[in-house]
């Protein structure tokens, strides 16, 4: 899960570059006090993905009110994932490949025990539309090392919910 973190956007599959936007994209709006999906609903309309915004904005509405814990998302052109986002893209690169058992338990220590179904199934039902839309978020290789940027200045703003 956290191989992703620090590193270069540009490594992701389309799907998860994709996935990796609309998650900043929806914190930014919540944090601007902007409405996510309607924000969000252009690039999803573009992408003919549109069918999945209501669960993707269910998935991130469960996130934010019921997480054990604040997730710290980058700005939306920030070229690295932060540690919550490369938890986030495994775990829909995970349910996407069909390994279900692997992200439910990673899931449930993200938010309370009674949220965890639902943000399963509104993550679960996402994937077919991204796949249908040829930006499948299977992450199936892991990311070279040199695309690390260890030691660089922080010049990044991040936004929590």
């Amino acid at each position: 899960m956290y191989d992703l973190v620090d590193r270069s956007v540009s490594i992701l599959p389309a799907g998860s570059r994709f996935l990796l936007w609309a998650m900043r994209g929806w914190v930014s709006a919540c944090g601007r006090g902007d409405c996510p999906p309607g924000q969000l609903a252009p690039a999803f309309i573009k992408s003919g993905t549109i069918e999945t915004l209501s669960h993707f904005h269910i998935t991130m509405c469960l996130l934010n009110c019921n997480g054990r814990q604040i997730l710290n998302f980058h700005c939306v052109h920030q070229p690295q994932i932060s540690e919550s986002e490369a938890v986030l893209l495994r775990l829909w690169s995970e349910i996407a490949a069909g390994n279900e058992r692997a992200a439910l338990p990673i899931i449930e220590l993200l938010v309370e025990m009674d949220a965890a179904a639902s943000v399963f199934s509104a993550m679960r039902a996402v994937i077919p539309g991204l796949s249908m839309a040829g930006l499948d978020p299977v992450i199936d290789r892991p990311p070279h090392t040199a695309d690390r940027h260890e030691g660089q200045p922080e010049h990044r703003r991040t936004h929590r919910f």
